[in-house]
C-alpha cells in the first residue's frame, strides 16, 4: 500500500514539475506605456527633431473584466509632441484581438473616428501597422 501511495505521489510531483506558466498573449503584453522610436507615414520617416514628430507616447490601460486574454478592451491615451513644441493628446478606447493568424487593435477615438492596426510585440518592442488618420503607417515603440 505504501508503495502504491508513494508511486502516486511521485507521479503527481512529476506532473506538477512539468507544468509551466503559460506565456502571456500579445493582447496581454500590449498593456502599459510605450515610447515611440520610429514613425513612418507612407514609407517616409517623420520621427526626430527635424522630421515633424519629436516624441510620442501611448498608454494602454485594460478595463476590468474586459473579455479574456485573447480579446482585451480598455482605454488609451496618446501624447504626440511635434518638432515645433506643440502637442496633441488623443484619447479613446481600444479593442485588441489575438489569434493564430495575428494580432489586431482597433482604436476608437473620443470625438469620432476609428483605426484598425495590426500589431506585433517582441522583446518589449511594439510595432503598429495599418491605416491611421488616412495614412499608411508603421510605428515602432519600446516599452517605457
Amino acid at each position: 500500500m505504501k508503495k502504491i501511495n508513494f508511486s502516486i505521489f511521485l507521479f503527481a510531483l512529476i506532473l506538477l514539475m512539468g507544468c509551466k506558466k503559460d506565456e502571456p498573449t500579445p493582447c496581454e503584453l500590449l498593456q502599459g506605456d510605450w515610447q515611440c522610436e520610429s514613425w513612418q507615414q507612407d514609407g517616409v520617416e517623420y520621427f526626430g527633431n527635424q522630421a515633424g514628430i519629436s516624441s510620442s507616447r501611448i498608454d494602454f490601460d485594460e478595463l476590468p473584466s474586459s473579455g479574456g486574454i485573447y480579446n482585451l478592451r480598455g482605454d488609451f491615451d496618446w501624447v504626440i509632441t511635434f518638432s515645433d513644441g506643440s502637442t496633441e493628446t488623443i484619447v479613446g478606447k481600444y479593442n485588441s484581438k489575438c489569434d493564430l493568424i495575428g494580432s489586431e487593435i482597433t482604436l476608437d477615438f473620443d470625438g469620432g473616428g476609428t483605426s484598425k492596426l495590426d500589431f506585433t510585440i517582441l522583446n518589449d518592442k511594439l510595432t503598429l501597422e495599418g491605416e491611421l488618420f488616412n495614412f499608411d503607417v508603421k510605428l515602432d515603440f519600446e516599452r517605457d
